[in-house]
């Protein structure tokens, strides 16, 4: 019995790359909804463009993994580095927004209220991070 050649598709079980993608596309769309029932959310087509890039890069970058490796334990490693730098960027790109333009839930507001009712805790914190004498 003649076995078919191999054209590098899994036979069966769960799709990763549609699964993985999708999520990517999902995450994307998800503005353009809210978009649509709330003022508070207004991307422009940069917005779109730059999530579209940073979601690529993530994905691509997890997907050139997945090829070059067979352990599973490189590529939960590779997926945990990708999540945490994927929330790195997302969080200071909302500090340096909400910088730009702060409101009386911003971050910065947060800190100067606290500053304001309790400077000692800040000072404490220093201390402990090694920051202070």
């Amino acid at each position: 019995m003649a076995s078919k050649p191999n054209d590098g598709r899994s036979s069966g079980g769960v799709p990763w790359r549609i699964l993985g993608w999708g999520t990517a596309g999902f995450l994307l769309l998800l503005p353009l909804v809210a978009m649509q029932f709330t003022t508070e959310v207004n991307w422009t087509a940069s917005d779109f463009a730059f999530a579209a890039v940073v979601l690529g890069a993530v994905g691509g970058t997890f997907e050139l993994a997945v090829r070059k490796s067979g352990s599973v334990a490189y590529r939960l490693g590779v997926a945990a580095a990708l999540a945490a730098t994927f929330l790195l960027v997302l969080g200071l790109l909302t500090v340096a927004a909400t910088a730009a333009n702060p409101s009386p839930l911003s971050l910065e507001a947060t800190w100067r209220h606290h500053l304001r009712q309790e400077p000692d805790a800040l000072v404490a914190l220093v201390r402990i991070c090694g920051g202070g004498d």
